[in-house]
Formats: structure tokens, C-alpha cells, sequence
């Protein structure tokens, strides 16, 4: 056996019953804990504030699910007329698009800006309290490494606006954590089971990479439960202690239903890959990045930079942090000889480092690199917390994460309030639009400059940012990259290949435009009524001469809005 499995466990089963009970009443937790909870709920606190002050979040993609969201929300309704000519409603994939029915149903409620508040609110709330959640399933004195997590929230994905990935990695921390406190049982009901299912279920349908992660880290755990039983079941088998053969039977019993609990999610993806449904999944990309870049990313831990090159600093501040306990739990590890079951976490990080070097990028790319790096640094944290720790140490992890977390927030505070400002001058061009018409956004400033730096240097805040104008009022917006691309998600456009061809010479070859309007026209029997200039390049206007400029915006970005013509001439 290997030798982690000889050595005593830190939280066997027959221990860890016993603490279960303390992480679920966590309120009869000790006063120590105090301080940790009151850093824990500011930290919250201080993430939320901008969320409440600014209007606009400025994501990429952000606008676009709301949109989308928008158009599930009226399309069976009289205010969905312009919708149902221009899109149609599909099943998708069932994979990565949670998130759009989700906020439909919230615009039951909330108008559109406040769903999408909700959307980020809960995530920010949701990501801590997941991740303190599994710490405490794992060693409740490792709490105060919640600390570290704070990072995670605004990172390159929070800003990218990929919302199903970020409440994916929610639902793989919770699932994770219930699988923990499930195991610690003698056995599993069939209410466990039928749980886990669930949970595999929701991973998947929120982000495949989530479900993923979740297979590999508890199909790792579920192996190393069953060799430590084993191991003890052989230590013990001199002494007749029939109690090590009934945990060991215990553990491949769990083991089991993890994995028949695996299955419905699974045999899903799988029917949808044979039908080349999620063409993600079938078509791999040939240009795998250098090993030296790949290299390069991950020791930046680039996943935490959105804005300004002064996040770096702290991200790969945060990297040494990570390699610097990392260094200090191996030598402490080893000199004492003190392994433990949260030691497969480690075997989990080493795992995913592999495949981020050996996995190729899919078509349509899906940035597979940098989710795999944030998983990686995730999975990293949790070995972290299965780990004993002197007073001194915790002090010191605690001082540097919450220097990292308050650096990080404190720079992204610049570029999202001076985004917002643009995000106000761009939208304002709604007042003009009348409802149910048509419009193509030209976005040729997407990423603006203030006098002296970039605002935006990862993120392209205006490539969807007209999707806030078709989500606040019914207008087709023909930019709508979800609709185009791929039928991944719910919505798609009546008319895909003419809209496809469109919406790629919107955003790679202006000057080409006027006959792809006049194509997708042609196409649909329905005029392009507006055109939407955002910092408009006067080498690209070949269009002024089938549309007419009837506003200018007073800010910086000089925002201009075009009728066609011929609408002009008949008011």
C-alpha cells in the first residue's frame, strides 16, 4: 500500500462524523472565529459596493445573455413580435445556458438591469460562501483560508461576463462539499444518491468543464477512500477488528453510487456529441500555444487579470503566495510524515496541470487554457485546507491574501467606473430607437483610452454592449453573437446563415457591409431600420449612402446612430 495510506489519517470516517456536526452548525463555532467571519462577510460587503453604485457592468458577454434572457422572456408575448421574425427558439445543447432561462424568469419580476444585479450579486455572495462551505467539510480550523478566495471574484471570466463557467464553479464547490459530508455517513441513502445525481446534473447543464472537475476530484477522493480503508482494513487485520472490513466495504459501496450517480449526465453529453450537437465538442483546434506561453500564463495566473497591467503585480504576487505554501506544507509534510485523504487533492492539482499542457482548444474556441489554470489554483487551495498550520503562518496567509484581494479590487475600481461613463453615452442612444425595429451595432472603438492609459486591456466592454439596448427595449439586434455562432444556446436566428455572414463583417470587415445588409434584408423580408456607430472610423462610412446620421452623442466616444433612409422619407 502506498504509504499515505498506512500513516493516520487526519479526518477518517469514524472522525469525521463527529465534526460534521460542527460544520453545520457553524453559528456554535468558536469565538476565535469571530474575526475570520467579520473579515469574511466585509470582504463581501466591499466586493458588492460596486455592483450597487455603478449602472452598467462592463462585461463582454455580460449583455449578451441578458439580451438573450430577454428575448425568452417576451417572445411568446405581443411585445415579441419583432423577436419571433427574427429569431426562433431551439433545445440548445442543455450544456452552458442555464443562466439565460434563469434571468428570463427573473424579468417576471425585475426589469432587465436588476436581474442582471441579482445575477452578479448572487455570484459574488455565493463563490465565498461555496468555498468556506468545502474548507469547513474538510478541516473546519482551515477557515481562515477563505481569505484567499476573494481574488477569484473579479477575474478575467467575472469581467468576460461568462456567467454559466462562474456558477459552475459554485455548484462544483458545493457539490463538493456535500459529497464530503455525505462519505463522512456510515453509508448513503438513497436521498444522497439521488442528490449527487442532481448535482453532476446541475454542474453539466451550468459548464462542462465544472462537470469535469467534479468527476476527476471526487472520482480521485472516491479512490483514495477506498486505499486508506483498505490500508487500515490491513493494519488492523492481525487485531480482528471487524469494524476496518465493514468501512472498507462502506467506502466501494460510496464509491459506486458516485459513480452510478455520474452516469445520467454523462450518457446526456455523450447522445449530444454523437449527434454533434455541441460542435464545441467535435471539432478540436490544431493551434496549441507553446508550452513557454502556456508556462508563462500560469505562473502570472493570468486568469486574474481583466483591465490594467498593474493587476499582474498582485496576480502573480498571489501565485508566489500559492508556491510559497505550498513549499512550507511539503517540507512540514514530509518531515513529519503526516499524510492524510486530502493529500488527493494534490494528486487532483497535478492532474489538471497535466491536461492544461496536453488539452488542445475547441471550435468555437471556449478559452479552455485559462479555465483549466482557475481550476488548478481552486483545487490547490482545497489540499491547502485538508493541511495543519502553525498560529503564525495562518496570521501571515491571511495579511498577504487580504494586501492581494484589496490591491486587485482597489485597481479594477478605475477602469469600472470610467467604463460605466461609456456604457451611459453608449446605451443613451436607446431615447432614439422606437420599439420593434432592427438595428446592427458598428463597434469600432471596443476598447476606449483615456488621455494616458488603457481602460480596457483583456476585455471588450462595447463588442456586445447594443445587447443592453435590445434588453431594455424589443428591438431585433442582429449582433447578437449567442443567436450566430453555434446552437449551443436556446435562442438562434431564423435566418442563421445570412445572419452568421452579417454579423462576422460587422466585426472583422466593415467596409464590406452594405451588401451583407442588403443580403440578410433580402433574406428575411425585414429592413435594417438603425445603424449604431460607436467611435466610428470615417474610412469605413460606405454605408451613408442608404442610411442617414440623425444623432451624435455629446461624450468622448461620439456615439452616432443612422436611419435608413428610405424609413426616413416616409415619416
Amino acid at each position: 500500500m502506498p504509504d499515505f495510506a498506512v500513516n493516520s489519517l487526519e479526518y477518517p470516517l469514524r472522525d469525521r462524523r463527529e465534526s460534521l456536526k460542527k460544520i453545520i452548525a457553524f453559528d456554535r463555532l468558536p469565538h476565535q472565529l469571530d474575526l475570520n467571519r467579520i473579515l469574511f462577510w466585509g470582504l463581501i460587503a466591499l466586493h458588492l459596493i460596486p455592483i450597487f453604485i455603478f449602472k452598467y457592468f462592463p462585461s463582454q458577454d455580460g449583455p449578451s445573455h441578458l439580451y438573450n434572457a430577454s428575448i425568452l422572456r417576451h417572445y411568446f408575448f405581443p411585445e415579441g413580435e419583432i423577436f419571433r421574425a427574427h429569431f426562433k427558439l431551439i433545445p440548445g445543447s442543455l450544456v452552458d445556458w442555464l443562466i439565460q432561462p434563469f434571468m428570463a424568469i427573473l424579468m417576471f419580476v425585475f426589469p432587465p438591469l436588476i436581474t442582471e444585479k441579482i445575477v452578479l450579486i448572487l455570484y459574488v455572495i455565493l463563490l465565498p460562501v461555496s468555498f468556506r462551505y468545502v474548507v469547513r467539510s474538510i478541516r473546519p480550523e482551515s477557515e481562515f483560508l477563505s481569505v484567499l478566495i476573494f481574488p477569484f471574484i473579479n477575474s478575467y471570466f467575472f469581467y468576460m461576463g461568462f456567467y454559466n463557467f462562474l456558477y459552475g464553479i459554485i455548484a462544483f464547490l458545493f457539490f463538493l462539499g456535500y459529497w464530503i459530508n455525505s462519505t463522512a455517513k456510515p453509508s448513503l441513502t438513497f436521498r444522497n444518491a439521488f442528490t449527487l445525481t442532481g448535482f453532476f446534473l446541475l454542474t453539466y447543464f451550468f459548464h462542462p468543464v465544472a462537470w469535469a472537475m467534479s468527476a476527476l476530484v471526487i472520482g480521485v477522493l472516491c479512490i483514495g477512500l477506498c486505499l486508506s480503508e483498505m490500508a487500515n482494513a490491513e493494519k488492523d487485520d492481525s487485531k480482528n477488528i471487524p469494524e476496518n472490513n465493514s468501512l472498507l466495504k462502506n467506502a466501494i459501496e460510496k464509491g459506486v453510487t458516485t459513480f452510478l450517480a455520474l452516469l445520467p449526465s454523462f450518457f446526456i453529453l455523450l447522445e449530444l456529441s454523437l449527434k454533434k450537437k455541441v460542435q464545441a465538442i467535435v471539432n478540436t483546434r490544431p493551434d496549441m500555444p507553446p508550452p513557454s506561453l502556456l508556462w508563462n500564463e500560469i505562473l502570472h495566473f493570468d486568469a486574474l487579470t481583466s483591465f490594467r497591467s498593474e493587476e499582474a503585480l498582485f496576480s502573480y504576487a498571489y501565485v508566489n503566495l500559492a508556491f510559497g505554501i505550498f513549499l512550507y506544507l511539503l517540507i512540514t509534510k514530509l518531515k513529519r510524515r503526516d499524510f492524510n485523504l486530502w493529500d488527493m487533492f494534490f494528486l487532483s492539482t497535478v492532474v489538471c496541470i497535466t491536461l492544461y499542457f496536453s488539452v488542445p482548444d475547441i471550435s468555437p474556441p471556449i478559452f479552455l487554457w485559462p479555465r483549466v489554470m482557475l481550476y488548478t489554483f481552486l483545487i490547490l487551495l482545497l489540499w491547502f485546507a485538508g493541511q495543519k498550520f502553525h498560529e503564525w503562518v495562518k496570521l501571515f496567509i491571511q495579511m498577504a491574501g487580504l494586501v492581494i484581494t484589496l490591491a486587485l479590487f482597489s485597481i479594477h475600481l478605475g477602469p469600472y467606473a470610467l467604463l460605466n461613463n461609456y456604457l451611459k453615452e453608449y446605451v443613451a442612444v436607446m431615447q432614439q430607437i422606437p420599439a420593434n425595429t432592427t438595428v446592427v451595432p458598428l463597434p469600432f472603438w471596443s476598447q476606449p483610452f483615456t488621455d494616458k492609459e488603457i481602460a480596457s486591456m483583456r476585455i471588450d466592454p462595447f463588442l456586445h454592449a447594443s445587447d443592453y439596448i435590445g434588453a431594455l427595449k424589443p428591438v431585433a439586434n442582429l449582433e447578437d453573437f449567442e443567436a450566430a455562432e453555434s446552437d449551443i444556446w436556446p435562442v438562434q436566428f431564423r435566418f442563421p446563415a445570412a445572419a452568421k455572414a452579417l454579423y462576422w463583417k460587422m466585426i472583422n470587415e466593415r467596409s464590406m457591409l452594405p451588401p451583407h445588409l442588403v443580403a440578410y434584408t433580402q433574406k428575411s423580408s425585414q429592413p435594417i431600420d438603425y445603424l449604431i456607430a460607436w467611435k466610428p472610423d470615417p474610412r469605413y462610412k460606405v454605408w451613408e449612402q442608404d442610411y442617414a446620421l440623425i444623432y451624435q452623442s455629446p461624450g468622448k466616444a461620439k456615439t452616432q446612430l443612422y436611419s435608413l433612409k428610405k424609413q426616413q422619407s416616409a415619416k
